[in-house]
């Protein structure tokens, strides 16, 4: 009986501890991607309080490993340093190609150049992040990505 009693005492200690461990709200029961070695594909700029989708057929991503971010802007492709925090990363100046493309995708390259200098704020939740600073005129710019 005793034992009985310990082996229903134990699988409720679990339960409990269960349901303590699924109370994460950032996550929303998923599990987040690692911002590092997973490659963030854009689908969205923001702009103050507004985000717009990237140009159709346009593919820009962010990739970062060993402390080097791995950039494709839609048009040209680059690097740059990152130092990454549990809130922020900061971006060294970015070395990019420098390929003219069609007016949309020079666009996207120039919204995508703007956020990813300096230091931003990434907040990711499940496979979705969103990467944001203060644009020179004190407004929000930023990103907002999946992973691939």
């Amino acid at each position: 009986m005793q034992r009985h009693l310990t082996t229903i005492l134990i699988g409720a200690t679990l339960l409990a501890l269960a349901a303590c461990g699924s109370d994460d709200t950032t996550s929303q029961g998923a599990d987040n991607r690692p911002l590092v070695d997973t490659t963030w594909v854009i689908d969205g700029l923001i702009s103050g309080n507004d985000v717009s989708s990237v140009p159709e057929n346009s593919e820009a991503s962010i990739t970062i490993s060993d402390g080097t971010a791995a950039v494709h802007t839609g048009c040209n492709r680059g690097n740059a340093n990152v130092e990454i925090t549990d809130d922020t990363i900061t971006f060294s100046p970015m070395a990019t190609t420098m390929m003219a493309c069609e007016p949309a995708l020079m666009d996207l390259e120039s919204a995508v150049t703007r956020v990813l200098a300096g230091e931003v704020d990434y907040v990711i939740d499940a496979d979705r992040m969103t990467i944001s600073s203060e644009g020179a005129d004190g407004a929000t710019i930023g990103l907002t990505l999946i992973a691939k």
